[in-house]
């Protein structure tokens, strides 16, 4: 929705006042390590400008690029209509209940969001929930903006229908592992039970018709549609991350236990999604893929011959075999957890592989046809600097 509002009010501007989904991208992708996006949403009447602002920008230019602060200043000037425009649209349904799902630079956006719709309607019940609320960050959040109902940490999917029939009742809600709610206006935390609450074969299948309805709508859709790709779930946790947790990882929260969904299951969602809606392109949410998976859930994917793209993040340490069963499969990309070249700091890590399996990895993955996106992560304590001068 962003996007498209800074592309109507400036495509008709001068070409260096322009914003284009290279800039949005920018922001997203470029900018994320020092929460650019958040900043950017940082408006009344969350809070107002201040001389934190300049400092903080100056940290952001020597960080990332000159470019992307001068981007994110312009796409600040259009915020407040922005929300503006949001709440009105949100409001027009007369919900009873809003609820924010938010992750990755998109607390402060959801947070100014919910503060103009309570104050709009007071009789609504602001909901909280996804990576940002796991753990101690979901109760911070519900102690700190009075505005926040309710926060749901952990899965939601039975916790979120009893808050939700709560509400429609006009009952006060009621406890259940994990949630934050109030009672007198003061935040009631309830504790987080650190274990699945949630079978995998129970896990509801989601709906895309109101993306795909809306991409059907939307001013960029010509610009979208190549990139689109269907978010499909296999399996939640992490398989090595309970062995060994990785020291600088924090995604699996309370939830490291791993449980794979049947592979008969995922294999009738991906079909039925391909054609459904026409989409070829697959992007799995797991933390990691079920080795188990590769055995049987792969090759009948393989066997339905629909040419399918799809995108898995694995560990590096895996046979030359699997992997050209990804690539008969169409895993043509993977996100493999390489982070380092350097068996001593991988120890840091606890990544359970020496640099040799890794760079055989990447070796394969050439002959093969696959891509692996990989990055190196530095700056571990202890980490020996002669491992950089190799």
């Amino acid at each position: 929705m962003f996007m498209e509002h800074l592309h109507s009010r400036t495509a008709e501007a001068d070409e260096n006042e322009r914003l284009s989904m290279d800039d949005y991208e920018q922001i997203a992708f470029d900018a994320f390590m020092v929460s650019l996006g958040d900043w950017i949403f940082k408006v009344p009447p969350y809070a107002e400008s201040s001389r934190e602002d300049d400092e903080y920008l100056d940290y952001a230019r020597s960080q990332i690029s000159e470019e992307a602060v001068i981007t994110a200043i312009q796409m600040k000037r259009f915020v407040p209509e922005f929300l503006a425009a949001a709440a009105d649209e949100v409001l027009a349904g007369q919900p009873r209940i809003v609820g924010f799902s938010t992750v990755f630079q998109q607390n402060v956006a959801s947070l100014v969001l919910a503060k103009i719709l309570k104050a709009r309607d007071p009789s609504l019940t602001i909901v909280f929930g996804g990576g940002n609320c796991d753990g101690p960050m979901g109760a911070a959040l519900h102690e700190c903006f009075p505005w926040i109902d309710v926060v749901v940490r952990g899965e939601g999917e039975r916790v979120f229908p009893e808050v939700v029939l709560d509400t429609l009742a006009g009952r006060a809600v009621r406890p259940h592992p994990g949630l934050c709610y109030r009672v007198d206006g003061q935040s009631v935390v309830v504790p987080q039970v650190n274990k699945p609450q949630v079978p995998m074969d129970e896990v509801p299948t989601p709906t895309y018709e109101e993306f795909f309805e809306r991409l059907e709508r939307s001013p960029l859709r010509a610009e979208l549609w190549p990139e689109v790709a269907i978010l499909f779930e296999s399996s939640r946790g992490c398989w090595w991350g309970a062995k060994s947790h990785c020291t600088f990882c924090g995604e699996n929260g309370s939830l490291m236990p791993f449980r794979r969904k049947p592979a008969a299951r995922v294999v009738d969602e991906i079909l039925g999604f391909a054609a459904q809606y026409k989409i070829l392109d697959f992007v799995a949410v797991d933390e990691i893929i079920d080795l188990g998976h590769i055995r049987d859930l792969l090759p009948q994917v393989s066997a339905a011959g629909c040419d399918l793209e799809i995108f898995y993040e694995t560990k590096a340490n895996l046979k030359k075999d699997q992997l050209r069963t990804f690539y008969s499969s169409g895993v043509h990309a993977i996100q493999p957890g390489i982070e380092s070249l350097s068996t001593p700091i991988l120890r840091l890590m606890r990544k359970g592989v020496t640099a040799l399996q890794n760079i055989r990895l990447l070796k394969w993955c050439a002959e093969i046809g696959i891509n692996p996106e990989w990055n190196l992560l530095y700056g571990f304590p202890g980490e020996p600097p002669e491992e950089y001068s190799r």
